[in-house]
């Protein structure tokens, strides 16, 4: 099973990204964005235990 974040998602993160790089974000942009991260954060770290798990 193979969990990738969505081209779209991938799209939004890359645009909020460029405006918290240039101090452009809006209050509800930032939590938008710290949001996104967060969830890709999870999403990494919830991947590397299934891979840990699948190789014991």
């Amino acid at each position: 099973m193979e969990f990738r974040i969505s081209p779209a998602v991938q799209a939004r993160i890359d645009y909020l990204a460029k405006r918290a790089n240039h101090g452009e974000l809006t209050p509800d942009e930032d939590a938008e964005y710290e949001a996104l991260i967060d969830g890709a954060d999870l999403i990494t770290i919830l991947r590397l235990k299934a891979k840990r798990l699948l190789a014991a």
